[in-house]
């Protein structure tokens, strides 16, 4: 059976959902490869898994598959049935994999990224998830994300609005068994 493209929501979007194909995915001129069959996105992280990270109930919002480029990219949100105790905001869990048909093109996103992300932040090395990683903590913006690449994909998780509890620990976690599980 062909994967289906789920509608999905994009981060810090306005919340307009929409189906996406490449253009010419019928050309006989270029050919997209589809997301591997095993990677149903649902089984990534749990309502119980989210919550561990978030410090609080949380559930799946939202998510789906689409064609970004050159890669296919899943994009989820899980939030916080409740607002955070210091924050007083909903705490907001981001999940998000790109695959792409090439290692090549996943280099060089992932390291374009980095270089993005170290302009603004200090990085932090992660020695054993991906095959390059690091995460990002900035108490200013209220933010916490792991970023890492294993072969031709690229996974990013990102944490908002909790500041009554530290994440960086349950998101390490939670990113060493993405990496362990399905990669």
């Amino acid at each position: 059976p062909i994967f289906p493209v789920l509608l999905f929501t994009f981060f810090f979007s306005s919340g307009h959902s929409q189906s996406v194909l490449p253009a010419d995915s019928t050309s006989s001129s270029r050919q997209y490869k589809l997301p591997d069959s095993t990677l149903y996105p649902f089984y990534f992280i749990s309502d119980a898994e989210a919550a561990l990270v978030t410090g609080a109930p949380s559930h799946f919002k939202n998510g789906g598959w689409k064609f970004a480029g050159n890669s296919w990219r899943y994009q989820s949100k899980y939030v916080t049935n409740q607002k955070d105790s210091t924050s007083g905001l909903f705490g907001e869990l981001y999940y998000n994999i790109d695959q792409f048909n090439k290692e090549e093109d996943a280099l060089s996103f992932f390291g374009n990224s980095k270089m993005e992300h170290a302009k603004a932040y200090p990085l932090t090395a992660i020695n054993d998830a991906g095959n390059d990683a690091y995460w990002v903590k900035d108490e200013n913006s209220n933010l916490t994300f792991i970023f890492f690449r294993r072969g031709n994909r690229v996974i990013k998780l990102l944490l908002y609005n909790t500041l009554s509890k530290d994440p960086l620990k349950e998101l390490l976690l939670l990113a060493k068994k993405i990496d362990a599980i399905y990669f």
